[in-house]
């Protein structure tokens, strides 16, 4: 469920976009970086901005990250990192300007089942951030006023297999995401909605039955 490039409506022609990089071809990947680029003329150009975390030698990685960005133009980034000093695990970063590399990170803490990894955004009109993140199950989180509200459970599934969006107008998020509603009922397709800014969801929506072969259990 990728979403590595982020399109400015309120500035024309400017595109953010941010993927795993290493340098390092060694299948340990010891220098990987979540790099973050920029574009002010709808992609006909690009120029480097830097690594969100800014990478310390092999003593700092990030990878897996994703891109919103705020109602003035600022980029917000996460990603699972080791930025000092917390454990490896996603966080969000906020530019302060438009293609500025001045981040300020905000720190999630881990959930009651570990730490949350391959995270996915949404933002609200009031620059609210939502993030879904991977420990076992999928979690949300907020970051509203800088403060967290704290990871909630909303589903099962797998790393990198839920999606975040939400409406026009601000009024309504959606996730999608993989779950077993039922027992036996793995790999579902779910849907769950909220009209509050993410305080409550309604109850979800099976949007895709996946079918398990009973003689071999594949899917």
């Amino acid at each position: 469920s990728a979403q590595l490039v982020w399109l400015d409506l309120n500035n024309q022609g400017y595109l953010h976009a941010v993927f795993i990089y290493s340098g390092v071809a060694d299948n340990a990947w010891a220098d990987r970086t979540s790099l973050y680029f920029g574009s002010t003329d709808a992609g006909v150009s690009w120029f480097e901005v830097d690594a969100v975390p800014i990478n310390n030698g092999t003593t700092g990685r990030s990878g897996f990250p994703c891109i919103v960005g705020t109602s003035d133009g600022s980029a917000v980034i996460a990603n699972h990192n080791n930025n000092a000093p917390h454990t490896t695990r996603s966080t969000i970063f906020i530019d302060n300007s438009p293609f500025e590399n001045n981040f300020t990170e905000y720190d999630p803490d881990e959930t009651t089942t570990g730490q949350p990894l391959y995270p996915k955004l949404a933002i609200l009109p009031d620059n609210d951030v939502l993030i879904a993140a991977f420990s076992s199950d999928v979690y949300l989180n907020k970051l509203s006023g800088g403060i967290f509200s704290g990871w909630g459970l909303v589903g099962g599934g797998e790393p990198e297999t839920y999606s975040l969006a939400v409406s026009e107008n601000g009024s309504k998020i959606g996730l999608v995401c993989l779950g077993e509603p039922l027992a036996n009922q793995a790999h579902w397709v779910l849907y769950n909605e909220t009209t509050d800014g993410g305080l409550t969801w309604a109850p979800p929506t099976i949007v895709w039955q996946a079918y398990t072969d009973p003689g071999t259990g594949n899917i």
